[in-house]
């Protein structure tokens, strides 16, 4: 068979396999992994089984216990990697997805039970029917099409399934990179159907205290109310944020960067002058933005508030900077991926960069082409947010043209 042949003989047998592998998605999302705690005993050994059941060389691969320790995590850190073994092992690409998913805050909220995996209206409900567990199967189900369908691929595909990308991914497909596990080609990274990520913009985690006086209230100009206090450093953060703002990115989908005051707490009783007082901001950094600049801004705008209010004392903690990542946005994989989606018949999408974050940035640092691409809808599958879900056409969608890429980049025997 030629390529064209091979094309639509696997996207016959993708539309006829999409059922079994929706219910592995619905399986999946039975089984809860929500990270914090990132609890993988259950979720692992079901993705090893089933994968392996659809002729994958399917293994567990447990990242070393005393990292595990050392990183002050409870249970062991589970990946999945599942080989659609090639012609020859010198070319191999990698779709990378991750067993975790954000918890479920309110369950009363949702229409359908997060854990129940029902398939309704069209679309499969539940935590991490899109993000990760529905783009773990339609990936899948690229690779089980092109076996089942007696096509043999010049290079090794593989799926890795990773720990903790909803944390950072340090002990998940960062240990896995770091070991050479997922060394390969290109990869294509789980995202979203309507829209391309060819990177993701830095970011910062930070927390300001001001630190006061404690006194009775009945006394209160004995001490220095620390809650007070904050208030000239959220003017502070306010004015850093103005500036911010009128350095707009020249990729639209940036914007500019921002910084987001999340959580605030301070005091311990109403009768006590409160002496201490924190907030805990999230910083989302447009690509020109190096975090190094964002935090410098932010000490400038809070060394003035301090040098305007004597009683203002302070200090920040940077718990976290990264950089921006970036990989090509013309590059082969993504033209291929591109021609794919046209030649199943569905519009090309934009290529941008995204505000969100992956695990693609440890590919990028070893200098492998990425692009994120997968079958959700930016906003209609509502990831991290109540009532997520997937549509069962992208789903399918998706697969075809993960499948199309694979063949036409990889080549066929």
């Amino acid at each position: 068979m030629d390529v064209d042949e091979v094309v639509t003989v696997v996207s016959a047998e993708i539309e006829k396999r999409s059922p079994e592998f929706l219910e592995f998605a619905a399986d999946m999302i039975k089984v809860p992994s929500f990270n914090p705690p990132g609890n993988y005993e259950k979720i692992a050994p079901l993705v090893v089984e089933r994968l392996a059941s659809f002729g994958l060389q399917a293994k567990e691969i447990i990242t070393p216990p005393e990292l595990v320790a050392q990183a002050g995590f409870e249970f062991p850190r589970r990946n999945v990697l599942a080989t659609l073994p090639g012609a020859s092992p010198k070319n191999k690409a990698v779709l990378m997805v991750h067993l975790d998913t954000v918890p479920v805050e309110d369950e009363s909220l949702w229409e359908h039970e997060p854990f129940s995996g029902k398939f309704d209206d069209g679309r499969l409900w539940g935590r991490g029917a899109c993000d990760c567990k529905g783009r773990l199967a339609c990936f899948a189900l690229a690779l089980g099409a092109i076996k089942s369908a007696g096509v043999v691929l010049q290079g090794d595909a593989v799926l890795a399934a990773t720990a903790d990308e909803e944390i950072g991914g340090e002990l998940g497909a960062g240990y896995l990179a770091a070991q050479g596990e997922l060394d390969c080609d290109f990869c294509i990274v789980e995202g979203f159907i309507n829209q391309m990520f060819h990177g993701y913009g830095g970011s910062l985690s930070a927390q300001i205290t001001t630190i006061g006086k404690s006194a009775h209230t009945a006394v209160p100009w004995r001490g220095v109310n620390a809650i007070e206090k904050m208030q000239e450093v959220l003017r502070a953060v306010g004015q850093a944020q103005i500036e911010l703002e009128s350095r707009p990115s020249v990729d639209k989908e940036m914007r500019f960067s921002t910084l987001n005051i999340g959580t605030i707490s301070g005091g311990s009783k109403s009768t006590i002058v409160p002496d201490r007082c924190a907030i805990e901001i999230d910083g989302r950094l447009a690509t020109e933005d190096h975090p190094d600049f964002v935090i410098e801004l932010l000490r400038k705008k809070l060394s003035k508030a301090s040098l305007d209010n004597p009683d203002l004392i302070f200090e920040m903690e940077i718990n976290k900077k990264e950089e921006a990542y970036v990989s090509d946005p013309d590059s082969d994989l993504v033209n291929c991926l591109q021609e794919s989606i046209r030649l199943i018949g569905m519009p090309t999408v934009p290529v941008t960069m995204s505000r969100g974050g992956s695990d693609m940035k440890y590919m990028i640092a070893r200098g492998i082409p990425c692009v994120a691409y997968g079958p959700g809808h930016r906003p209609n599958s509502n990831i991290h947010g109540v009532n997520e879900n997937i549509a069962l056409a992208d789903f399918v969608n998706c697969a075809k043209a993960t499948a199309v890429t694979l063949i036409n980049l990889l080549g066929i025997t």
